[in-house]
């Protein structure tokens, strides 16, 4: 999810529009993984900003972002089909 919310150009988070994301990357509950990344345990990386829809999330640090987008993967393979994934949501647009 992290890696996935990284991606986003804008700074908020849509989760209308990466949760289907998260799905395709077959994350069975992204919203428990997003409760996660909110709590102090995981670092609070993400926040809900008080004036925007509840759907609607921030990284906490704007610099984190920058370096969940250049750390290397503690995964192997998760880049990649992060990538794809994000390629075809490209696709798509472009297409609309």
């Amino acid at each position: 999810m992290l890696r996935l919310f990284a991606k986003w150009l804008d700074l908020d988070l849509p989760t209308s529009d990466l949760y289907p994301l998260a799905h395709e990357l077959h994350v069975a509950n992204p919203a428990q993984l997003v409760k996660q990344l909110m709590s102090p345990q995981y670092g609070a990386v993400l926040v809900r900003p008080p004036y925007t829809a509840a759907s609607v999330f921030r990284f906490a640090n704007a610099m984190f972002k920058r370096y969940a987008n250049l750390r290397d993967n503690v995964y192997h393979g998760v880049q990649e089909d992060v990538d794809a994934v994000w390629e075809a949501k490209l696709k798509t647009i472009k297409n609309d």
